[in-house]
């Protein structure tokens, strides 16, 4: 029987067998670091956070750190640019 895996989203690309995740802890990061990243079509800012981080809760730090951009959590377009905090 084959080693079973992590689903793709929710688990970062390195961790994606559970032996790799206990003996490889993730490297932190400094806090006030950003990327930025233009919205493109489909996307919402759970689906950013997938891709960018591998997570879709963290899509509330994206929202945060654009608070000055988005009236609310829905209010990305296509084309904007977002901050993406790198957490």
């Amino acid at each position: 029987m084959g080693k079973r895996t992590i689903a793709s989203c929710g688990v970062p690309a390195q961790f994606k067998n559970v032996q790799n995740a206990v003996a490889a802890p993730p490297e932190p990061s400094k806090p006030n670091d950003a990327r930025a990243r233009r919205v493109q079509r489909g996307d919402s800012l759970a689906t950013i956070a997938c891709r960018d981080d591998g997570h879709t809760y963290l899509y509330l730090a994206i929202y945060e750190a654009n608070r000055d951009r988005l009236a609310t959590r829905d209010d990305i377009k296509v084309g904007q640019t977002l901050k993406i905090p790198v957490l």
